[in-house]
């Protein structure tokens, strides 16, 4: 082919590049809009009754120079809600939220709704994987007034939400004789929905970015340590920095606890000895009770102010959030093995005087996959106790409507509360909630169906592929 020749055949070409591109853009619309509609088809998709919202769905062109336009979309007041959720009230006035004295669980500790902000990270539970995993809050919604409530309580469940407040349940389908993922709101809750108290987290460090003989250490001493204060003119400084920090333990009953501190304080500090000496640690025993006491410095003092608050001796979100899956099991077996017992019924308890120090201790369990409970121990002497429970679902609808005298302080009625509901928005569609000592994952506002987002990708590799069949075709 001769270069004139060459030059007449592209010139053909560029005269008919232009339709043959409009062709195939158009064409392109219409495999578009038919993964739309077969996106909106059933689940996850709304449920389909008349069809009418999948037609609604058309296809407008536009011609422009050397090609087409087209625009794919519906004019059905559903398509933006479906594609990506909505929060808040809906049309027909229903709420998707839970009352003031919920909690949600945050890198920063459990807060509540007026300490919550957008793009906040909480703990949600991922349907998919059924494990939980940190997200950020896309959305928040609050409403004051008196509103019309669903309470569920029992011993070990505790939540006070609207009617229409959705949650992430697992079904039992006895076809196949199986549990199987499904949503349901608080009113349509039946026997036959379980409710999940905890899953494992999906997306902890990777890395340690502490030491085992530091968290060891800090578990030690949250449970069974306290901070030295400086003194002027006789009183104790509390309010001030520590100027050291002290755990106890007996070697006659607890030999093997002994010798674990003693095992993190040589791995962090090396030898003991005498302050005085440049030594950061050293044990004392106790000629009459044989009481071991453990004496940090200062130094180990400022290296715990970091994690544990003082004087409360409440252990940072932060630090916990920080830990892999190894050391917060370290943190949990060592804390049980300090300050846990067994209740009469063989139940791990962790007791305590501070809740907020249990409110801490909570967020480790709910990292691990455990559930818990929070109760008062004993109203005389201020103690709390966190149950270790063995069950991970529970079903607070079903225990209340037992018929078998077992449903004793369980509770599902409806009433009447003036108060300020809300509920974030998350990806996920979920999040962890805490009310009343009790945890448990529930879902969020109207959650999205997609149905373009996933057409999308599919749409571009086809238009690329439409796009050098137009070439080919006018090349011959």
């Amino acid at each position: 082919m001769t270069p004139d020749e060459m030059a007449d055949r592209l010139e053909a070409a560029a005269d008919n590049l232009g339709d043959a591109i409009a062709r195939r853009v158009v064409h392109t619309a219409e495999l578009g809009r038919g993964m739309i509609r077969a996106n909106a088809t059933g689940r996850p998709g709304p449920n389909v009754i008349t069809g009418k919202y999948r037609s609604s769905w058309e296809v407008v062109g536009r011609a422009i120079p050397h090609g087409a336009q087209c625009t794919i979309g519906t004019n059905e007041p559903q398509g933006r809600r479906l594609e990506y959720g909505f929060y808040g009230t809906d049309s027909i006035g229903r709420h998707y939220c839970v009352d003031m004295e919920t909690e949600a669980l945050s890198r920063d500790g459990w807060v509540t709704h007026d300490q919550l902000k957008i793009g906040d990270e909480v703990l949600t539970l991922n349907t998919e994987t059924w494990k939980s995993e940190w997200q950020a809050v896309t959305g928040i919604y609050r409403s004051s007034g008196i509103h019309n409530l669903i309470r569920m309580e029992s011993s070990t469940f505790s939540s006070l939400t609207t009617a229409d407040h959705r949650w992430p349940v697992q079904r039992y389908y006895g076809r196949k004789k199986v549990w199987i993922l499904d949503t349901r709101t608080t009113e349509t809750l039946s026997n036959n929905h379980r409710i999940q108290r905890a899953v494992p987290c999906a997306n902890l460090p990777a890395q340690s970015s502490h030491s085992d003989a530091l968290v060891e250490l800090a578990a030690w001493f949250w449970t069974e340590g306290s901070y030295d204060w400086g003194r002027k003119d006789g009183k104790r400084l509390t309010g001030g920095r520590a100027i050291g920090i002290r755990i106890s333990q007996s070697p006659v009953v607890n030999p093997e606890n002994v010798e674990s501190i003693r095992k993190c304080l040589y791995a962090l500090f090396g030898e003991s000895g005498p302050f005085s000496e440049g030594a950061h640690w050293k044990e004392h025993q106790n000629s009459w009770t044989k009481v071991i006491t453990f004496r940090m410095d200062r130094v180990g003092a400022w290296l715990l102010e970091r994690i544990v608050d003082r004087p409360d001796k409440v252990v940072s979100p932060t630090f916990l959030t920080s830990l892999t899956e190894r050391q917060l099991r370290i943190f949990l077996d060592i804390s049980m093995k300090a300050d846990g017992y067994l209740s009469q019924t063989n139940v791990p308890v962790m007791g305590q005087n501070s809740l907020d120090r249990l409110r801490s201790f909570e967020i480790a369990c709910a990292l691990l996959g455990q559930p818990t409970t929070t109760r008062v121990a004993s109203r005389k002497t201020g103690m709390w106790a966190t149950s270790l429970i063995g069950k991970a679902t529970c079903n607070p609808k079903a225990n209340a409507t037992r018929t078998d005298g077992k449903a004793f302080r369980s509770v599902y009625e409806p009433v009447q509360v003036d108060t300020t509901i809300w509920c974030p928005t998350t990806p996920n569609g979920t999040w962890l909630a805490r009310r009343r000592g009790t945890v448990y994952y529930t879902g969020n506002s109207q959650p999205p169906y997609p149905h373009v987002g996933p057409a999308v990708p599919r749409m571009e590799a086809v238009l690329r592929e439409q796009m050098l069949g137009a070439v080919e075709e006018v090349l011959g």
